[in-house]
């Protein structure tokens, strides 16, 4: 496998992003936490011991995935807490995508069957 993407990485050389051959050669290979964004303003950054989670309203989720795995107990208004949240942070976007224009923005023009942007 790992062979594999190495070739595929030498036929798009251009591809972003980071390889995962080292942690297909080594999985205790150092990794990088993951990033999940839902909708605008909404990110999770998850470490193998934390989940760290920023809501558009600026409410923040914190969990201990080792000690907690069931994520109940919700650390983030815990002043002892602050440190790892702004080591977490350090991963989060620092910018967000513009919303993508509602359907309601659009009428559908029957004689191409396509909709056409109204614009605001």
């Amino acid at each position: 496998m790992a062979s594999a993407l190495a070739c595929w990485k030498l036929l798009v050389p251009a591809l972003e992003g980071l390889s995962l051959q080292p942690l297909l050669e080594n999985a205790r290979a150092k990794r990088r936490p993951a990033l999940i964004t839902y909708l605008r303003g909404n990110h999770a950054v998850r470490t193998e011991k934390w989940r760290y989670i920023v809501y558009r309203d600026g409410s923040e989720e914190l969990y201990d995935c080792e000690a907690d795995p069931m994520e109940y107990t919700n650390l983030a208004n815990r002043p002892l807490m602050d440190k790892v949240k702004e080591e977490l942070a350090r991963w989060l976007p620092r910018t967000n995508a513009e919303d993508k224009p509602l359907r309601e923005e659009f009428d559908f023009d029957y004689a191409t069957h396509t909709y056409r942007y109204r614009g605001k």
